[in-house]
């Protein structure tokens, strides 16, 4: 069978139009082609009922920790049904309501797989969005037919992905984790990085998402006395968006580290809410979810040696407050960067976006690995090395098509159409743009965002 589609999860309008065209046209020079735009769509295939049935019957619907493990044809698709399940706030609260979308998700997961098997045949490249979810199952088997693969996430920028070598297993987190290698720096490079990372941790407000938070500036009491400082994360967005490490999710890990830590009345715990579940235009209801998860968890462990930072605070003003010898602990997140600045000790998982190879934090792989690092004092726990904590700044913060460079696709749509990226980040939802540029200055800045993909191939 001949192949000549472009496979897609996304229609190129709004914005998908400045994501998806840009990837076409990459893909048509490299295949020499001219692709025909597919759209995927899900199809109905016998085995998934099966297979959900089995899992019905098995009992494993209502146990999460036999979801996340589950595999079919190699491929761990209970990572990718778990953070499908947990991105409805009712999955938290309701036994019911969560076993209603196991089984949902895993007939679904099946049905995804086969489809997406049965379209690599006749496929050259596709686009695949919200990787983390439950397209995570197609970005993995297609990857393993070695058909290309363009995508966007944090922390990269718009990314066309091709597997090279014939035995390694790709998963997702795997082509979004930064490597020690995929940059070549100076030693000025890496001074620069360092001390732009201190100019973003001074000015955290000024990032597009944050900008809408009433940020506050007050002292917090007991807080110098910390010896713990926790960074909660959302707890509907993205579980599991870099890999599995024991918990199935942020709410699981925050309520297992409060739970051992509270234990031993020594310990002074501050928790910190994220910034965004205090965002007045949040792009999605997650972040009222969130409030209401955290909500809970402030019923359930505030005490005197729990303290729960309420209010949206800079993260530095915080550090500025804390003794040099108190723990920050984060599951993921740039958060923990801002500790590493100020030369803190750090616990974190090893599912980040930085690779286990970088000499970061203290991290974990697994719950018994984790609890064995919450119960070691301060002075057992490792410092960060320099040189590593410089390259992930620097791949972070000054890549000129990273993240946080002028070629990020949407600062190039941002400057075409004249608004801010706060105003786009707040609008993102809607996929609307408020005008349309005319056809000479829209080609060019579809061309522009095609030469800042980034080339990944491992």
């Amino acid at each position: 069978m001949q192949k000549n589609f472009f496979l897609t999860t996304r229609i190129p309008k709004g914005i998908y139009n400045f994501l998806l065209n840009p990837c076409v046209a990459d893909a048509e020079k490299k295949t020499s082609k001219k692709l025909i735009l597919q759209k995927f769509k899900n199809k109905f295939h016998l085995t998934a009922i099966f297979f959900t049935l089995k899992n019905i019957l098995n009992l494993t619907i209502f146990d999460r920790n036999r979801i996340v493990k589950l595999n079919f044809n190699e491929i761990q698709i209970g990572r990718y049904i778990i953070a499908e399940i947990y991105s409805k706030y009712n999955s938290y609260n309701s036994l019911i309501v969560f076993s209603y979308n196991a089984t949902k998700n895993i007939f679904k997961a099946v049905n995804i797989y086969l489809t997406a098997d049965d379209l690599s045949k006749k496929i050259d490249a596709a686009y695949i969005d919200h990787c983390m979810y439950i397209n995570g199952i197609i970005l993995e088997v297609l990857v393993q037919k070695n058909i290309l693969i363009y995508s966007y996430n944090y922390p990269k920028n718009v990314f066309c992905f091709k597997k090279v070598s014939k035995n390694k297993n790709i998963v997702f987190e795997n082509i979004l984790e930064f490597k020690k290698n995929d940059v070549k720096t100076s030693k000025k490079d890496l001074i620069d990085a360092e001390k732009y990372a201190h100019k973003i941790i001074k000015n955290t407000s000024k990032l597009p998402w944050m900008k809408s938070i009433t940020f506050k500036s007050e002292k917090i009491d007991k807080l110098p006395n910390a010896t713990h400082l926790i960074y909660a994360h959302s707890f509907t967005d993205g579980q599991l968006m870099y890999g599995y490490d024991g918990f199935v999710n942020v709410y699981d890990w925050i309520y297992f580290t409060l739970k051992i830590l509270s234990k031993n009345k020594k310990n002074l715990i501050f928790v910190k809410a994220h910034p965004w579940f205090y965002h007045p235009k949040a792009p999605t209801e997650k972040m009222l979810f969130d409030r209401n998860i955290f909500l809970k968890l402030i019923k359930k462990f505030q005490s005197d040696n729990v303290i729960f930072i309420k209010e949206p605070i800079e993260n530095f003003k915080i550090l500025e407050q804390l003794k040099k010898n108190t723990i920050l602990i984060s599951h993921h997140g740039t958060a923990i960067l801002e500790g590493l600045y100020y030369n803190f000790k750090c616990i974190t998982s090893q599912k980040t976006f930085w690779a286990k190879e970088y000499k970061l934090t203290n991290n974990w792989l697994n719950k018994n690995n984790y609890k064995m690092l919450l119960g070691k004092s301060w002075n057992k726990l490792n410092y960060k090395n320099k040189n590593d904590y410089r390259n992930v700044c620097f791949q972070l913060f000054l890549k000129k098509n990273g993240i946080f460079g002028k070629y990020l696709w949407w600062q190039i749509v941002c400057d075409a159409y004249r608004v801010t990226k706060k105003e786009l980040w707040e609008n993102i939802k809607s996929n609307k743009l408020n005008k349309s540029l005319p056809k000479k200055k829209e080609k060019e800045v579809l061309n522009k965002i095609e030469k800042t993909i980034e080339q990944i191939s491992f």
